[in-house]
């Protein structure tokens, strides 16, 4: 199946539940095939896009659960996708770690019989391993695709991010936008990406480096504490986030059941380039066999 093509032997994705937590921002729950599920997946999307990207029949891997029947939970950020809020810029990293924890309780109250796995893609990479930290509970593993794993930089966040934060906290840092062209290899992609109104194309505020910066400088310390079954997986090109982060981040937890993979030449959005294919596999794959483990 190429990157930005859905199967035609799958069936069509339900529409979601929605509604709000106490926060204000939107939760989806996209119901399987199956009652009660075969597991859930949590899912947390990256920095500019929303949730309901994954769920149009272009992303190879949650059309295959969703034929599995696997359930779906998703939240969109602040000021992203069906949540309120402007500027998009702005992102409150630990209020976001919040909400996504907040979604995992509701998802283990729902299915308390259910395997639960959490996926992060990007700034939501970061986000669902900060929500590890809060409570390892209820979940059966953890997937960071092309995460934006930090480098824990406190004297540069106290001294230069943090005090203009504080006065210019919804400013954009215009030198950290990257060229649209970094998401994916396949043109089409790229091109849906620039036509979608519901996608932000800005850069990050400041507000969100000092908040995921100070995220990050409780995230690493605690690395050896991390015992859950963990897949890593990044693109060895991308221009978003960096691949050796992930690397060291899964040198540095301790889980005995990790796996690391570096797809060499992968863009940031490895769902959708064109090494799709093989992303969809690995995801499925690994999933698949820690379901088995988790009912056993």
């Amino acid at each position: 199946m190429a990157g930005n093509e859905s199967s035609p032997h799958t069936a069509q994705i339900s529409q979601p539940y929605q509604w709000a937590l106490d926060s204000g921002v939107i939760a989806h729950r996209w119901k399987g095939k199956s009652n009660p599920p075969t597991a859930v997946l949590i899912l947390q999307h990256g920095f500019g896009e929303y949730a309901a990207r994954y769920f149009n029949g272009m992303v190879g891997f949650i059309q295959r659960l969703y034929d599995l029947g696997w359930e779906i939970w998703a939240i969109d950020a602040w000021g992203h996708g069906d949540s309120p809020g402007e500027p998009r810029s702005v992102i409150n990293v630990h209020r976001a770690i919040s909400d996504l924890t907040t979604l995992r309780e509701r998802a283990a109250e729902a299915h308390p019989n259910a395997p639960i796995f959490l996926f992060g893609h990007s700034l939501g990479g970061l986000l669902a391993a900060c929500s590890v930290t809060k409570t390892k509970s209820n979940l059966d593993g953890v997937i960071l695709c092309s995460a934006a794993l930090q480098k824990p930089s406190s004297w540069i966040r106290r001294l230069i991010v943090q005090p203009v934060a504080a006065v210019w906290g919804q400013k954009q840092m215009s030198w950290t936008r990257e060229p649209l062209e970094g998401i994916s290899r396949i043109e089409s992609v790229v091109d849906c990406v620039k036509s979608d109104p519901r996608m932000f194309k800005g850069a990050i505020s400041w507000r969100l480096a000092a908040t995921a910066l100070q995220a990050a400088e409780t995230l690493w310390p605690w690395l050896p504490r991390w015992t859950l079954p963990t897949l890593v997986i990044h693109g060895t090109a991308d221009r978003y986030t960096d691949p050796e982060q992930s690397r060291k981040f899964f040198q540095f937890i301790s889980s005995r059941d990790k796996t690391l993979y570096l797809l060499e030449g992968g863009y940031h959005e490895l769902h959708r380039d064109s090494c799709a294919a093989e992303f969809d596999d690995i995801v499925v794959n690994w999933l698949s066999a820690h379901l088995s483990k988790a009912s056993s």
